[in-house]
This record gives C-alpha cells, structure tokens and sequence, in this order.
C-alpha cells in the first residue's frame, strides 16, 4: 500500500470515528414533536414526490462525496514538502490545561510508533537557530545548553523575538501559556503545532523528531505570518 493510499485510509478512519461520537438524541430539536397538520403535508409530498427525492438523495450524495474528496486532496496538498504527513505528531503525549496558571501542559508519554524518526519524508532541523528574520532585528544572544538551546532577537523599537528548543525525552512534560484571544492547529514542516496570538503578540509550539520548539513574537504586525517564516527557516536550506 502507498503512502498515499494510507493516508487517505487513516483520514477516512478518522472521519468515520468522529461521526461515530455524534448522538442524534442528544442534538437540539431530536425529540421535537410535529403538528398533525405538518406530519400530513410531509406525507403528501413523499406520496407524489418519490421519484424527485431520489434524484436529490443521489445529488446530495454525490455532493458528500465530492466534498470528502477535496478535503483529502486540499489536505495533501497543503505543504510543497512530505504532504502525506501533515499534522502528524512524532511524539505520544497527554494534554490538559492548568486552570490555575491558565497554561497548556503536556506530558510526553514517547515516541509516537506509527512513524520512523528516519522516515526520509520527515524533515529535520538543519540550523542552530531560525535565520529568515524580519528587517530591523538584530541577534542579542544564544545560548546552548546540554539539551536545549534558546535565542533572542531585538528591534531598536523593543519588539522581540525569542526562541527555544528543547531536546526530546518520552518522559518530560512542557507548559505552555494559553492566556491568548485565539489559539490554532498549525503546520510547521509537516509536524503539528500550535499557534497562540494575543493583540500584537503571537507564539508558537510544536514538536518534531527531536525536539520540542517554542518561538515567540511581540510587537510585530502579522505576528503569525511572520513566525511562519521564522520557524520554516529551521528546515530549510539557504535559498529555498
């Protein structure tokens, strides 16, 4: 089997598995109760119109099955690079949210066995540190520790950018700030992550095959636009 062919397997099982949870009686309007005088003109057009709804039943079936086919091919081709794993998570964990401190935490549990680390479809991380950068920022400092590694960039105007990198264990836990006005699913490389933004500040979190990243922007318009960039360069060879 292609990878291609396992990838639409694995969104049609996903599918089927979230339409599975949904409980008709518990939708609003299940146990509405029709007048007499409705139930009688329904019966009425289903007794003259049997030929007609079955058209519509056919179209409206075709129409589902047209739709469920561009979700798929709108899926695959989302990134130019390794489509077949978008929002793929490398790494098992359990998440929950710390009322208390109003952060994300999560709980690595190890690596995720439906994938290879060496998958050569898996991009790795081949810099130190981002290096597509807006104008106007200039590198303050990097620091590289043991198992991680963190940088800081800062604009005459005190706009910042911050990242960090984390290496990797299946028994270490992360948290992360959720205080925001929306938080998104995102891709970074094919790999899933997270994308919190708040006014003029936006951060990202995600993980690939080595290590758990965290970028930060402040101050900047288009943050997320602009973390894109930024956490894309980590992949990508000068010039791509």
């Amino acid at each position: 089997m292609s990878r291609e062919e396992e990838l639409k397997k694995l969104l049609t099982s996903y599918v089927r598995a979230e339409m599975d949870q949904i409980q008709p009686e518990e939708m609003d309007g299940y146990d509405h109760e029709f007048s007499s005088r409705h139930r009688k003109k329904i019966q009425k057009v289903l007794r003259g119109g049997k030929g007609f709804l079955k058209r519509i039943s056919m179209g409206h079936a075709a129409r589902r099955a047209a739709a469920a086919a561009l979700i798929i091919v709108s899926l695959l081709s989302v990134t130019q690079i390794s489509a077949r794993i978008f929002g793929f998570r490398p790494w098992n964990y359990n998440s929950s949210f710390e009322d208390e401190y109003i952060m994300d935490k999560k709980e690595y549990l190890g690596p995720n066995e439906n994938i290879s680390i060496d998958d050569e479809n898996l991009l790795k991380v081949i810099k130190e540190v981002p290096d597509d950068i807006p104008e106007g920022f200039v590198q303050k400092k990097v620091k590289d520790g043991i198992v991680s590694l963190s940088a800081e960039w800062e604009r005459p105007d005190h706009a910042q950018i911050r990242y960090c990198r984390i290496n990797l264990t299946g028994s270490m836990s992360m948290w992360v700030n959720s205080e925001c006005s929306t938080k998104e699913r995102v891709s970074i490389a094919g790999y899933e992550g997270y994308c919190y933004a708040k006014d003029m500040h936006a951060w990202f979190q995600w993980d690939d095959t080595m290590y758990c990243h965290w970028l930060d922007i402040s101050g900047t318009e288009n943050a997320k636009d602009e973390l894109v960039k930024i956490a894309w360069s980590l992949y990508q060879q000068p010039g791509e």
